[in-house]
């Protein structure tokens, strides 16, 4: 009996601090998520573009236009890392509602048909425009993108002994730049890396991206 009681009792001890660490890691990253993340979040500043211009030239995409394309005056660069179709036909429609486009870049290229890719949605990306800091139960910790890189983001917290400064800039004309030269590293290092975005962006299923093609061909 004694053995049971204590058995019990230290189930419940495990338990309590189980959830008390719990709480406190919670707080921890709630706490980095406000003054480290969020304020220097390019999502947000890139919503805010959206939202508040209307230019009769823009450009849009994933990453590659993203970070790789520098707009000349008088023109937006749109795109955002890892969009999918959907998501970049929804913004065409959007930005397009109320005015006639001038010189449009749309963004074709094949790994975007990835399998990977062909499973992304629309899904609620006009609601995060309308407010990307917002969440349901007020924390930031609950935002999907915030919590996908939570790791990431304490690792370089740790690293850079608690000050987190963002490595990309994002520009008057909304590109995305970031810092590196790929050139720099390994041979070794580039050519698995190489391999490894082939496998990952090989084209999906032809039945799995007709709903795309559609898309695709109905936004341009």
């Amino acid at each position: 009996m004694n053995f049971s009681i204590s058995s019990s009792s230290a189930i419940k001890l495990c338990a309590a601090v189980f959830v008390l660490t719990g709480v406190v890691l919670a707080g921890a990253s709630e706490y980095v998520l406000r003054s480290q993340i969020a304020p220097q979040d390019e999502f947000i500043a890139h919503t805010q573009m959206f939202n508040s211009n209307r230019t009769a030239d823009a450009a849009f995409g994933d990453s590659h236009v993203a970070r790789g394309f520098v707009p000349p005056a008088g023109m937006l660069n749109l795109a955002y890392p890892s969009e999918s179709i959907p998501r970049m036909a929804w913004k065409v429609e959007t930005y397009f509602n109320a005015h006639a486009p001038g010189r449009v870049i749309i963004q074709a290229d094949p790994h975007m048909f990835a399998p990977y890719r062909l499973g992304q949605s629309v899904g609620n990306y006009p609601e995060q425009f309308k407010n990307p800091s917002a969440s349901e139960t007020g924390l930031l910790l609950s935002i999907p993108r915030y919590r996908a890189n939570l790791v990431n983001y304490w690792a370089s917290f740790t690293r850079k002994g608690g000050q987190l400064k963002s490595e990309i800039t994002f520009t008057e004309g909304g590109a995305h730049l970031s810092p590196g030269d790929i050139s720099k590293e390994p041979v070794r290092f580039r050519r698995f890396a190489a391999l490894n975005r082939v496998r990952t962006h090989d084209l999906g299923p032809v039945t799995a991206q007709q709903d795309y093609r559609e898309t695709y061909a109905d936004m341009l």
